[in-house]
């Protein structure tokens, strides 16, 4: 994983541009996709169950579904290839 841009407004961080190996995109949407809504909202109190779902439906309907006609779990038997 590597950090390519991280974009400050008002000297904070507020957008971070990330390049992920495959492994390390179908290692976030397992965890991701495993989440429910109130446990991804205990690990992150009130932004948990938006940011868990944007972080696997982007994967899933950018990444997985558009290159593996099983989408998510036919990705998963490619991972260490």
């Amino acid at each position: 994983m590597e950090i390519k841009n991280i974009a400050i407004e008002k000297g904070k961080p507020v957008r971070v541009l990330v390049e992920l190996d495959f492994d390390v995109a179908v290692y976030l949407a397992v965890i991701t996709g495993n989440k429910t809504d109130e446990e991804a909202e205990r690990d992150l109190p009130g932004a948990g169950a938006h940011a868990n779902c944007e972080i696997y439906e982007c994967l899933t309907g950018e990444l997985f579904n558009r290159f593996y006609s099983g989408g998510f779990r036919e990705a998963l038997r490619h991972v260490g290839e």
